[in-house]
């Protein structure tokens, strides 16, 4: 079976009952692969809200944004996604963006990396380049937190973390992209939990760059705060690239802004 009886499911109307359905469902398909509500095969791990998320759409805010974002790109651009987690996006971005796209992800947790792998080949993706590393204002080793066993989205940088991960800095990080781009549209998503400052701290030479239309970029000023920065930084550093806020509610605690080049 194909598996598309769980998506249309999953979209049906509600009825009583649905979320518990839902659940054991995913308890006994549990390693198997499903066609998420977006679209591209998932390996299911069912104790995961992540991976729960991506399956489900249950973070409709936090995914529709960036989803929407990707298929108003053009077939043929490149999409960059740092955070990329199970690699949702970049399946998504994969498809769309066609055999002459061009598709970039970066996830430093080797167990998560492992993953995304197996769901890029399970959607038969040939214009990926992925990286298991991180991206940071240094090229070094650091200390990572992988969060809790049920919630592999809250992983980060962390003094106090209990593994390492390795991070690049800016020079090798904007030579990989644009030598992959090769001259196409660039889109960048960010995602690391409020590294968010430091990954764009890295991307500043790149960040110049005309062919860098778009960025996606969690903002969360808490999570800002805990690496030592503030939304006012992040938006000010993308400003000195001509990257202007298309939403910018201060009001918020916790969204994806989009930043277009003005």
């Amino acid at each position: 079976m194909s598996g598309e009886w769980f998506a249309n499911y999953v979209k049906a109307p509600r009825h009583p009952g649905k979320g518990r359905v839902i659940r054991a469902l995913l308890g006994l398909l549990d390693g198997r692969r499903l066609p998420s509500v977006y679209g591209p095969l998932m390996t299911v791990r069912s104790q995961d809200a992540t991976n729960r998320f991506a399956l489900l759409g249950t973070l409709a805010e936090d995914y529709r944004d960036v989803h929407a974002q990707i298929m108003a790109m053009a077939p043929g651009d490149c999409f960059i996604d740092i955070g990329a987690n199970l690699g949702l996006f970049i399946t998504v971005a994969s498809r769309h963006l066609g055999p002459e796209g061009r598709v970039v992800a970066f996830e430093p947790n080797q167990t998560t990396f492992a993953d995304l792998a197996g769901n890029l080949a399970a959607n038969n993706c040939t214009n990926v380049v992925t990286v298991c590393a991180g991206v940071s204002n240094v090229t070094a080793r650091v200390a990572f937190d992988p969060g809790p066993a049920g919630h592999s989205g809250i992983a980060q940088i962390s003094e106090s973390g209990s593994s390492a991960i390795m991070v690049l800095g800016s020079q090798q990080v904007a030579d990989l992209i644009l030598n992959v781009a090769a001259g196409r549209r660039i889109t960048i998503k960010i995602d690391v939990e409020g590294h968010e400052n430091q990954v764009i701290e890295a991307l500043m030479p790149l960040l110049g760059e005309a062919q860098v239309t778009k960025m996606i970029v969690e903002v969360d000023p808490d999570n800002l705060a805990q690496h030592g920065t503030a939304r006012e930084t992040l938006f000010a550093r993308l400003a000195e690239k001509g990257l202007t806020p298309s939403v910018n509610d201060p009001m918020r605690r916790h969204y994806n802004e989009v930043f277009v080049r003005a």
